[in-house]
């Protein structure tokens, strides 16, 4: 594991749960030694990258991350774009959706990279990372690869998270064949709401997100076809502007 690696590493395991980290979180989450975990912080708060917080011996991401993280979101062409197709569905559906936001995947893991409530803008949270293999986004992202990317991609290990394996493979395997084949991807909670998810990519940008919404309490089934319809549409329209070859149609009645 490179330096440059390792950094990066580090600044994964920073979430909307895990906003500051020890020495000790990250030796655990990385499964490294206590000295090095030591050093590598140190280091990467010499440079800016992290921060201490005040007098404690939490880190904390620094100004220069902050920043990267500001001049992407204002800089990417495709980043702008679906923030735009993020506020203008959060219009359309208004209060029958609790949420929108703007998920990315990095490896085995989906993020958070912009939210917004029913109404109100759209922010950018620190991110809270989740498994692909257990989330909307993940499966309709998951989607756009070939069947043998993805269960090497999900048997991966990533800082916080075990990998999938044996029956756990074939579970994820049918929820993204089944996303493939409806062009969307849809999950209930306990409450009783239902993560819906559209996915799409920029060929020349090579970069590719999920539009998820996440509906109220105890969503009737049709409203959720509903929704997923509206969510389709507008990733339908960016993703032609595109020229998105994997941008699968809505098929609400596959199974």
């Amino acid at each position: 594991m490179t330096t440059l690696s390792a950094a990066a590493d580090v600044l994964r395991c920073y979430s909307d749960e895990r906003r500051d980290l020890t020495v000790t979180q990250v030796s655990r989450l990385l499964e490294m030694p206590k000295s090095n975990a030591s050093r590598l912080l140190r280091a990467m708060s010499a440079c800016g990258l992290l921060e201490p917080v005040g007098a404690t011996k939490r880190y904390r991401p620094g100004v220069a991350v902050h920043e990267a993280g500001r001049q992407y979101r204002l800089t990417s062409p495709f980043a702008i774009k679906l923030d735009e197709a993020a506020q203008a569905v959060g219009d359309k559906l208004g209060d029958a959706v609790e949420m929108i936001c703007v998920v990315e995947r990095d490896g085995p893991l989906v993020l958070c990279v912009a939210e917004r409530a029913a109404t109100g803008p759209l922010l950018r949270p620190a991110g809270t990372r989740r498994t692909a293999a257990a989330a909307a986004p993940g499966h309709a992202l998951l989607a756009r690869l070939r069947d043998d990317d993805i269960s090497a991609l999900i048997s991966r290990a990533a800082a916080g998270f075990a990998p999938i394996a044996g029956s756990g493979i074939e579970e994820v395997s049918r929820h993204v064949a089944l996303a493939r084949r409806r062009g969307f991807a849809s999950l209930p909670d306990a409450r009783g709401r239902v993560e819906i998810a559209v996915a799409l990519g920029d060929p020349q940008a090579r970069k590719e997100a999920a539009l998820t919404v996440v509906t109220r309490d105890n969503a009737a089934a049709a409203a959720v076809i509903d929704i997923a319809r509206s969510l389709h549409e507008a990733c339908g329209a960016l993703a032609s502007s595109l020229r998105d070859p994997v941008f699968r149609s809505f098929e609400p009645d596959a199974a």
